[in-house]
């Protein structure tokens, strides 16, 4: 009997050394899975931080531009009249009493640098010649204001119901540009040949990375008259030729 009590003891001292055993590898596996996650937990907040970082500079941008009582539409308007279309249409929208409606008329320019005989100068550009950009609550009659300004097409897109630019059109199309581009009045000929119907892509400016096909050829001026599709419509655009390169 004291044998066999003797064996029993054994036996659960032993049962208890392995429950003790288990126990503490269970702690140090534990321990482990702590420490890998919070090594993850530090790679991924580490991540999150650069995100953020990057997406606010963007936020910010977006913020200044945006206001949830209006939306951006994009409108075609005679080339090269931008300017006295803006006014034509603010005044327009002043004699209905519509300020209420339109929040925001845009013309977006940047800055170039001719180079003169009388020497350099810095003059204002139209970014997208025929366009402007209107922010505004488009009702019944803000509509009729806009389509109804003289020397304006009507709304990009969809002409009866108009499209609002996406947020990230609204950041590619009026977010900061601080490109500056210098024109040389007095360069040679370009030796690069473009020919009617030609594939190229748009390498610099604001439509940079746009595919687009050769239209018109004025060489006398070294520019391009080429057709880009925006916001799903083919868009006819006049570029320089340091502004392309041909893609095939």
């Amino acid at each position: 009997m004291i044998l066999a009590y003797n064996i029993i003891n054994d036996h659960e001292d032993i049962d208890a050394h392995a429950d003790i055993d288990d126990s503490a590898l269970d702690l140090v596996k534990q321990s482990e899975d702590v420490e890998s996650n919070k090594e993850s937990n530090k790679e991924g907040e580490g991540e999150a931080e650069d995100k953020t970082a990057e997406q606010l500079a963007q936020e910010e941008i977006l913020n200044s531009l945006m206001d949830p009582q209006y939306s951006w539409y994009i409108v075609s308007v005679y080339a090269g009249m931008e300017d006295s279309v803006k006014l034509n249409l603010l005044e327009r929208v002043k004699r209905a009493g519509q300020e209420d409606l339109f929040k925001d008329i845009v013309i977006p320019k940047v800055m170039i640098e001719k180079v003169l005989k009388s020497g350099r100068k810095m003059v204002p550009k139209t970014s997208f010649p025929g366009y402007m950009f209107v922010q505004v609550k488009l009702t019944e009659a803000a509509y009729s204001t806009v389509v109804c300004t003289a020397r304006i097409s009507g709304f990009l897109g969809n002409h009866k119901k108009p499209k609002p630019m996406s947020d990230k059109d609204v950041l590619h199309f009026l977010g900061p540009n601080t490109e500056t581009q210098e024109v040389d009045d007095q360069k040679q000929m370009s030796e690069v040949l473009f020919d009617i119907g030609q594939s190229i892509k748009v390498i610099a400016g604001p439509f940079a990375n746009f595919d687009g096909i050769v239209e018109e050829v004025k060489p006398d001026k070294l520019k391009l008259t080429v057709r880009v599709s925006i916001l799903g419509r083919e868009t006819p655009l006049e570029l320089s030729y340091d502004e392309v390169q041909k893609t095939k």
